[in-house]
C-alpha cells in the first residue's frame, strides 16, 4: 500500500446525506452541492452564503475607504 495508489486509512468520507463516499479533500465541496442534502440545510447554506458575501462587500468597502 503506498500513498500513490489512494488507498490510504483515513482518506474517506461518507456523506449522511446520499452515502457516497468521497475523498477527505473533496468532502466541503460535496457537501455544498449534494443533491440530496435537506432542503433545510440548503436553505441554511444559501442565507449563509448570503451573509459571508454582505460581509465581504463591506469589509471591501470600508478597506476602499
Amino acid at each position: 500500500m503506498s500513498a500513490k495508489d489512494g488507498s490510504k486509512t483515513g482518506t474517506a468520507f461518507n456523506c449522511p446525506f446520499c452515502s457516497e463516499q468521497v475523498s477527505t479533500h473533496n468532502r466541503p465541496q460535496h457537501l455544498r452541492t449534494c443533491r440530496d442534502a435537506d432542503r433545510d440545510v440548503q436553505i441554511e447554506r444559501t442565507q449563509r452564503n448570503t451573509i459571508d458575501a454582505e460581509y465581504d462587500r463591506a469589509m471591501a468597502a470600508h478597506r476602499n475607504r
